[in-house]
């Protein structure tokens, strides 16, 4: 403090307050005892402080811009992994902590990340899609079977209380339809329809490229309440696979019927594919 020419010292009761004191170039400094004011021209060089401070700000700006861009790609936001999504929302959140961002959804990532979140309060962005969905159609593998559902479904293994499972995927709402895939393997030879479908209604049978398909549907009562429940069985090679949609609407059946459409199976070499998308 040697080299200001001005400096002064008051009591905690005295003085204006800090940011009056400012506007009159002045800085505060404080310690028990006192308040200390010195000439803020004094200590700093003002041209060559604004200009770092604007040179910074524009550095943020770009930054936030490129950032943002990113963040409103439904490309990136629906194709990167998760973690990388959240640690650009995190940088943004540094940058402008009043940019909308969807909290609630990082908050249940992070929740399942086990880690702390760290993204500051601030406006909530609504999504339209929750985490763990994406919004372009996917391709599923079972096997040889490929199954192309909407990247709103969310997919689980369903354990059943008796041993055994399926591959189970649910949509966003209770109304939609629900899949399930079993995969069976015949002893001997070649695998071949089963006639559990031959009581369904509009049972229809076609080729595929390296196997066949026969489909029909059937209401059902589960709980009291009329279901429609779509049965398809896939044959490819040995392998025979079961498949079903149960809809809660008789109107599904032609959704149902259109991705039943796109299934199709692959040959060996293509097997060891599991997911990607359309």
């Amino acid at each position: 403090m040697a080299w200001a020419s001005q400096v002064s010292v008051v009591g905690h009761g005295e003085a204006g307050t800090s940011d009056e004191m400012l506007k009159k170039g002045l800085v505060e400094l404080q310690t028990y005892a006192a308040r200390i004011f010195l000439p803020l021209a004094e200590l700093v060089d003002l041209e060559k402080e604004r200009a770092r401070v604007e040179k910074e700000l524009k550095k943020n700006a770009a930054e936030l811009d490129k950032l943002t861009a990113k963040l409103s790609n439904p490309g990136f936001v629906g194709k990167a992994p998760q973690h990388v999504v959240e640690a650009e929302r995190e940088r943004a959140a540094k940058l402008d902590p009043t940019l909308p961002l969807p909290r609630t959804s990082y908050l249940e990532v992070c929740a399942l990340a086990e880690r702390e979140p760290v993204l500051p309060d601030g406006p909530e962005l609504r999504e339209d899609f929750a985490p763990g969905y994406r919004k372009d159609p996917v391709t599923h593998a079972v096997g040889a079977l490929r199954l192309t559902l909407p990247g709103i479904y969310r997919y689980e293994w369903e354990q059943w209380e008796h041993g055994g499972g399926a591959h189970l995927w649910c949509g966003p709402t209770a109304e939609s339809p629900v899949w399930r895939v079993n995969a069976y393997r015949a002893r001997e030879g070649g695998a071949a329809f089963t006639s559990n479908l031959d009581a369904l209604h509009g049972v229809e049978q076609r080729q595929l490229k390296t196997g066949a398909l026969r489909w029909g549907w059937r209401e059902i009562q589960e709980e009291g309440e009329r279901l429609y429940q779509v049965e398809c069985e896939v044959i490819a090679g040995a392998a025979l696979y079961f498949l079903t949609a149960t809809c809660a609407s008789s109107g599904d059946l032609g959704q149902v019927a259109q991705t039943i459409g796109q299934i199709s199976v692959v040959n060996n070499t293509a097997k060891k594919e599991t997911i990607h998308t359309s």
